[in-house]
C-alpha cells in the first residue's frame, strides 16, 4: 500500500504531464481516521462555483435558527448572473417562483448563478464569512456575485483554498457544519450534482460522489465527499488554474480522484 506521501507523488506527476504550468492544490481528509494531507493545500486560489457550498452550509444554518423557512417562495425577477453565467434559470421567461430549497438545489447540482444570488442575498454574504471562520474554514471568502467571469485581482474576488474546501465538506459529513439531519440533506443534494466529469469520472460504478464543481476561463476545480463501496470515505478538494486546455485540467481532476480512491480503498485512511 502506497503512503500519503507516495500518493502526492503521483499525483504530482499526473499534473506535470497534463496541466504543465498550472497551479494546482489539493486536499484529503479520511472521514475515518481524520488524516489530512495535500499539495498547496493552504494556496488562495479564484474561488468559482466551489464556494457555493458555503453558502448552502450557511443556508442551513440560518434555516436550523428558524430564520429561514426552506419552502418560502422566492420570486426571481431578473438574471443576475452575467451574460456567461451557468444555470437554467437565466434561459426562463422571469418572472419565476421558486421554494427556497429549489433554488438551493438548483445553485449546486446545475451550478445555477441566478439562484445562488438569489440564496446569497437571502442569507447575506457577511454571514456567511463570518460561519467559515467560525468553523475554522476562514480560507472561504465571498465579496461579490456570480456572474460567470472572473476577477483578475484576487483580492476582488470570491477565494479558497483547498483546505478549507476539503474540510468544510468533511464538516457537513460529520455534522458539524450545522447537525448531523441537516449534513444529511446537504449531502443529498451534493450527490444529486449533474456535472459528473471530474471527481467521479473514474470512480467504480455504485461510488457514492457528493460533488461541487467550479469553472472559470482559466480555473477548473472539483471537490466532494467520496464514499466507496468498500473502503474509508473522504473528503476531497482539487484546484487547478492558470489552466490552457480544460479538458486536460477535468482529466487531471478525475485521475487524482482516482489516484485517492485506490489509497482509500487499499487501506489508506482506515483505523
Amino acid at each position: 500500500m502506497m503512503g500519503s506521501e507516495e500518493v502526492l507523488r503521483e499525483v504530482k506527476a499526473q499534473a506535470r504531464r497534463l496541466i504543465p504550468g498550472a497551479r494546482v492544490g489539493v486536499a484529503v481528509s479520511s472521514l475515518e481516521t481524520g488524516e489530512e494531507f495535500g499539495w498547496n493545500q493552504d494556496v488562495v486560489f479564484p474561488g468559482c462555483s466551489v464556494v457555493k457550498v458555503a453558502i448552502l452550509v450557511e443556508l442551513f444554518r440560518q434555516y436550523r435558527q428558524g430564520i429561514i423557512d426552506l419552502d418560502a417562495p422566492v420570486t426571481v425577477t431578473e438574471d443576475t448572473g452575467g451574460q456567461r453565467g451557468s444555470g437554467i434559470l437565466k434561459h426562463l421567461r422571469l418572472p419565476v417562483s421558486l421554494s427556497v430549497r429549489n433554488l438551493a438545489t438548483l445553485m449546486i447540482i446545475v451550478s445555477d448563478n441566478v439562484a445562488s444570488n438569489c440564496i446569497t442575498d437571502l442569507v447575506g454574504r457577511e454571514a456567511v464569512n463570518a460561519s467559515m471562520r467560525q468553523l475554522g474554514r476562514g480560507g472561504i471568502i465571498l465579496r461579490r456575485p456570480f456572474i460567470g467571469a472572473a476577477v483578475t485581482d484576487l483580492d476582488q474576488d470570491n477565494v479558497c483554498t483547498a483546505e478549507a474546501v476539503c474540510g468544510l465538506l468533511a464538516d457537513i459529513h460529520s455534522g458539524r457544519a450545522c447537525d448531523q439531519e441537516a449534513g444529511r440533506w446537504m449531502i443529498d443534494i451534493l450527490s444529486r450534482q449533474q456535472f459528473r466529469s471530474r471527481i467521479p469520472r473514474y470512480l467504480p460504478k455504485g461510488t457514492v460522489v457528493a460533488n461541487k464543481t467550479g469553472t472559470q476561463p482559466v480555473s477548473v476545480h472539483d471537490a466532494g465527499l467520496v464514499y466507496p463501496q468498500e473502503g474509508a470515505p473522504f473528503s476531497l478538494c482539487v484546484l487547478c488554474t492558470q489552466v490552457e486546455d480544460r479538458g486536460r485540467a477535468e482529466e487531471f481532476i478525475a485521475r487524482t480522484a482516482k489516484i485517492i480512491h485506490e489509497y482509500h480503498t487499499t487501506g489508506g485512511g482506515r483505523r
